[in-house]
């Protein structure tokens, strides 16, 4: 499975990153400051997408939300956002399984990744 992690100014833990490309055939990375326009999930030719969002990036979560509503009617899992902060505020349309805090929900991202899940 061909993972894209998006993140913000907030770089990822080195960790997450490593357990992504344990988990996926690929994994590509983009800023959104590299995004000039939202590209679907087909478009950009992955087959899921990991958000990562400082709790203060309202860009990221609102691109969070963007996919959500438009990824997840199709196959839910598909979109893992993974934050430091706690998951009580995720963004609109984030199932709450698929809202990850860091690190204290590691584990989960793991068995996400090693489950294909």
């Amino acid at each position: 499975m061909k993972t894209l992690l998006i993140r913000g100014d907030s770089e990822p833990p080195l960790e997450l990153r490593a357990i992504l490309r344990a988990g996926s055939t690929a994994v590509d990375e983009v800023s959104t400051k590299e995004l000039s326009t939202f590209v679907s999930r087909q478009g950009f030719g992955v087959d899921r997408i990991v958000v990562w969002a400082a709790p203060t990036d309202q860009q990221v979560r609102t691109l969070a939300s963007t996919y959500a509503a438009t990824e997840s009617s199709a196959d839910p899992g598909r979109l893992v956002y993974v934050t430091p902060a706690d998951c009580q505020g995720a963004p609109i349309g984030v199932s709450r399984d698929r809202c990850l805090s860091w690190p204290e929900d590691k584990d989960k991202v793991r068995m996400f990744f090693m489950t294909g899940g």
